[in-house]
């Protein structure tokens, strides 16, 4: 599996029994450059991590790529990323084609993987994915809904004060602008980065006002 975020890259072998048997991850923004060299970098990640698991004796058969952003039905490309101000690219032709990458949102991924390998988890629940921006996904009787334009699980863009600030995605007052971790760092103060969101969790449980 691979992971395409605004502020890093990330690349993975998982076995059939869900073990994470090699990882790698690059740290660094991706927001605002073009899709070419960042599917560059993310599959040289890829060739990183096929290469420890082959050592291993294990041989992938197949690629899931994750994005922040609306896909297209064809599984392969990136309609609409805001965040990376990305538009109508054809992610899969960029990457590795011996496994036949399959695109998807971070979400969607997110939430298959907690409907398939977690205990107990119902059929019908909505999973919530909040870093800098805010994904969702709805799964209904074991199935994802991903609605006629794809938009089901959208939350992080739904207005919650039409008159708020402007949002990547051409809207305004996004629950994104209010509630995603740079919302919530430039609310406390801070600027993104590295570790902030620990030295934010740390500054409130010192009783910081501001935070």
């Amino acid at each position: 599996g691979a992971e395409v975020g605004v502020d890093h890259l990330a690349a993975c072998v998982v076995d059939l029994r869900g073990e994470v048997r090699a990882r790698a991850v690059r740290h660094g923004t991706n927001r605002g450059r073009s899709p070419e060299p960042v599917a560059e970098e993310l599959t040289a990640l890829i060739s990183q991590v096929v290469a420890e698991a082959e050592a291993q004796g294990l041989w992938p058969a197949g690629l899931a790529v994750a994005v922040p952003g609306l896909i297209a039905r064809d599984g392969r490309t990136v309609v609409r990323a805001p965040n990376l101000d990305w538009h109508d690219t054809d992610l899969s032709a960029l990457l590795p084609d011996e496994f036949g990458p399959a695109v998807d949102n971070e979400a969607n991924f997110g939430a298959l993987a907690e409907l398939w390998l977690g205990e107990g988890t119902p059929q019908d629940f909505l999973h919530v994915s909040a870093e800098i921006g805010i994904g969702a996904a709805v799964v209904v009787d074991g199935r994802l809904l991903r609605g006629t334009r794809g938009f089901a699980g959208e939350l992080g863009h739904v207005p919650v004060e039409p008159e708020g600030p402007a949002c990547p995605c051409g809207g305004r007052g996004c629950l994104e602008q209010y509630a995603g971790e740079e919302a919530v760092l430039r609310a406390a103060g801070l600027t993104a980065g590295e570790g902030r969101v620990g030295l934010l969790a740390t500054r409130a449980a010192e009783g910081d006002e501001a935070v």
